[in-house]
């Protein structure tokens, strides 16, 4: 941490990976690869980011949901829109990810088929969530999202 204020980033990148390598059951090693993700983030290395970011999905169960939800973010960060969308839609597809991720993933898989021009798969994903949502406001949103897609 002391690196990481210091904006020391490949230091602290390494000293976080240390503590998954020397300690990979203790609790700092959840917030260690947490760190490390965004700090690779910050440095658009998507790559490394999704590394740590797997770790906390295979070995930190309480975090998988979004450890899962932030490996879509690093190929949406990066441009891969189409694993993206794979990655988001696994996030929706975990069975103890709360309804707020699922819908959640689920818009931003829509948005990275619009963003590929599939539309027909956007809109599934949209009405979708207009089916399964309970939220009016989640409702509303998608059932903008279908409007603006109209003609396309």
């Amino acid at each position: 941490m002391v690196y990481k204020k210091l904006k020391k980033t490949e230091e602290a990148i390494k000293q976080f990976q240390a503590v998954l390598d020397n300690y990979p059951k203790s609790e700092l090693s959840k917030d260690s690869a947490l760190e490390a993700g965004t700090l690779c983030e910050g440095k658009k290395d998507y790559t490394a980011a999704a590394v740590f970011y797997g770790w906390l999905l295979k070995n930190v169960p309480e975090k998988a949901t979004e450890a899962q939800h932030w490996i879509g973010n690093t190929f949406y960060a990066s441009g891969d829109y189409e694993n993206a969308a794979r990655e988001y839609m696994k996030t929706a597809e975990l069975e103890k990810a709360s309804d707020v991720w699922k819908i959640t993933a689920k818009a931003r898989a829509a948005e990275c088929y619009e963003r590929l021009a599939k539309y027909e798969e956007a809109r599934k994903i949209y009405s979708g969530i207009i089916k399964d949502s309970t939220n009016p406001d989640w409702k509303k949103s998608a059932e903008k999202r279908l409007k603006d897609l109209e003609g396309k």
